[in-house]
């Protein structure tokens, strides 16, 4: 498993800037859990109990090395489980 941050700040492909995602990923490059933090500080998640909803989706297809190392689309940065887990059990909009 992996846990990263990833921040679309100061992408280059035309994406908001306030992206700002917690996603746990397994080991094949999917997304297990997604957390999506709102410019509002508001929080969404999503997991293979709740996979998508009028606010969102967890994220579809493999996310790979190269792509977590691509800073086209922001910034990631590697995180631990315990952080991601601090971010889980935070009270979500969506849920």
């Amino acid at each position: 498993m992996k846990y990263v941050r990833y921040q679309s700040v100061s992408n280059k492909v035309g994406l908001e800037e306030t992206i700002d995602d917690y996603w746990e990923l397994a080991d094949d490059g999917y997304v297990l859990r997604s957390i999506n933090v709102k410019s509002d500080s508001s929080i969404l998640k999503y997991d293979k109990e709740h996979l998508a909803d009028e606010f969102g989706q967890l994220p579809e297809g493999i996310i790979t090395e190269e792509n977590l190392k691509d800073r086209t689309y922001g910034k990631v940065i590697y995180i631990s489980l315990s952080d991601f887990e601090k971010q889980w059990v935070s009270q979500a909009k969506n849920r």
